[in-house]
């Protein structure tokens, strides 16, 4: 199986920051409330961030 990294892209980083995760690990839930979503989607789109997808 063969991994490829690229640029994080729009769908995904929608798709992360809609994750929800149960206590005890809602830490890592992306954003808390609704109105930070766009916030966060943009951060994950940062290169400077670095996040990338995989496929």
């Amino acid at each position: 199986m063969s991994f490829f990294f690229k640029p994080m892209n729009v769908a995904y980083a929608t798709q992360i920051v809609h994750w929800r995760y149960d206590a005890p690990y809602d830490v890592y839930n992306s954003v808390s409330d609704t109105s930070e979503i766009e916030k966060a989607i943009q951060s994950y789109l940062d290169p400077q961030n670095g996040y990338y997808c995989l496929s």
